[in-house]
Formats: C-alpha cells, structure tokens, sequence
C-alpha cells in the first residue's frame, strides 16, 4: 500500500499560500533555491504529486489560477498570458466570464484551432538525456528556451502531456471582454493570429515583425501594442548607465 502524504490539494494549497505572503523560493520538501543549485532539477524539493500529469489538466490549472485570484482579493483581473498561459486564459474566460476585464494571448493562433497532438514529441524533447537527439525542430527549440531559463524539464514534460480536450468555437464567440492576439511572423509555432481572433467577437489580431514564439514576449514592438491596447501610458523614465545596464541584464 502507497500512502501519498502530499496529495494535489495540500501541495496547491501550500504554493497559493507561499505565493500570496510573498514567499516565492520555497518548496514543499526542501527549500528550493539550494536544491536547485545543488541538483540542477527541482525533484527533491516537490512531491511526485506536482510532477504528475493528472495535477496538471486543463481544468486544475484554471482552477488554480482563480484560486490565486481569490487570495489576492481581487475580483477582476486583465491577463496578459504567453503560449501555454494563453491557451489557459481562453478556458478562464469562457469558465469564469465575470473575472476578467481585458486579456491580451501572445504566441497563440490559428495552429492552435488544428486537429494535432504533438505532446508526445514535445515530452520527449524535454525528458531526453542529450538535446542532440532531439529531432523535432520545435520540441528543440522548447527544450534550449527550458534549459536557458534553468527550468524543471521534468515538470514540464509532465505538464504538457496533459490532456487538453479541444477549444469549443461556441464558447469562444461567448466571450465579451476586449481581446488582443498576438503573435510574431517568425512563430511558426502558433501560426498567424487572425483565424483565432475571427472566432473571438471585436477581438485585435496583431503581428509583431521579426519576433519568434520564444522572443515575442521581450520584444519591444509587443510592449508597445500591450500599452497601447490596454490604454496604459508610462512616464519615460531616465537610468544611469549603471541602472541601465542592470535593467538590460
């Protein structure tokens, strides 16, 4: 007999804490950044539970999202969200209409609405022993954006292999909140914004020039469509060469 002494709700339910009084290098297990260091994978400070598959459904996430949300204290929200975090915010607004405002969905688009399934691929890509082997040109290009950011690779290949059942068109042209889509004319990935945006009433559909899924969302032309569309206007601000140069780092 397995007994589980962390199950999925206790884990959730430590993280949104964490998360809410600001304490956001701590694990469940161990702390964090030192096993981090240490092992380069986050293995030995979660629980097998938060490297599952099944933590990660589309439903869970969401959940999880509103949870946040609700700690905060915060009724409504905009949502700017990047590729898997977009995909995510179009099942938020259509299961929790009146908890968002306005949402912005970068490096999503019409691949999004076709009828494949490369989990599997990409999976692979993050879990193999030596990226060399690493065929499939987008599942290596996830895999060199996961290593550049010291992500857990194993996490990530269980969050991606979750099931994700199909969007629904219907829904979709539900929604009543101001949308932007957003993607870059090198994002092979997502594909070109409008067919996503066609299904989304009064939705923007935008391409950034140059920009590629995994650079979009530091690209300074997407900024620029980000404020412009969420009406935001920033005061310039003026850095020392010393600020500058840590802002750029």
């Amino acid at each position: 007999m397995h007994i589980r002494k962390y199950d999925c709700d206790y884990s959730r339910r430590h993280f949104l804490e964490q998360l809410r009084t600001g304490v956001l290098a701590t694990g469940v297990l161990a702390p964090l950044w030192p096993t981090l260091a240490r092992t380069g994978e986050i293995t030995g400070v979660y629980p097998d539970e938060l490297l599952s598959i099944e933590a990660y459904t589309g439903d869970k996430m969401t959940a999880d999202i509103i949870n946040f949300l609700d700690y905060l204290k915060a009724k409504k929200a905009i949502v700017v969200a990047h590729s898997m975090g977009a995909m995510l915010t179009l099942r938020l607004l259509t299961q929790y209409p009146d908890r968002f405002t306005t949402a912005v969905l970068c490096g999503v688009g019409a691949r999004m609405l076709e009828k494949r399934d490369d989990r599997q691929i990409m999976a692979e890509g993050m879990t193999a022993a030596d990226a060399k082997n690493i065929k499939d040109e987008h599942a290596l290009s996830f895999r060199a954006f996961a290593e550049s950011t010291n992500s857990d690779k194993q996490a990530l290949a269980a969050c991606i292999s979750a099931a994700r059942p199909a969007f629904d068109e219907q829904k979709l042209a539900k929604i009543a909140i101001p949308v932007m889509v957003i993607t870059g004319s090198e994002d092979d990935l997502s594909g070109k914004p409008e067919p996503l945006a066609a299904l989304i009433p009064g939705a923007k559909a935008v391409t950034v020039e140059g920009a590629s899924h995994h650079t979009i969302m530091g690209d300074p032309d997407f900024k620029q469509e980000v404020l412009r569309f969420l009406n935001i206007r920033l005061k310039p601000v003026m850095l020392d060469d010393d600020e500058e140069d840590r802002w750029k780092r």
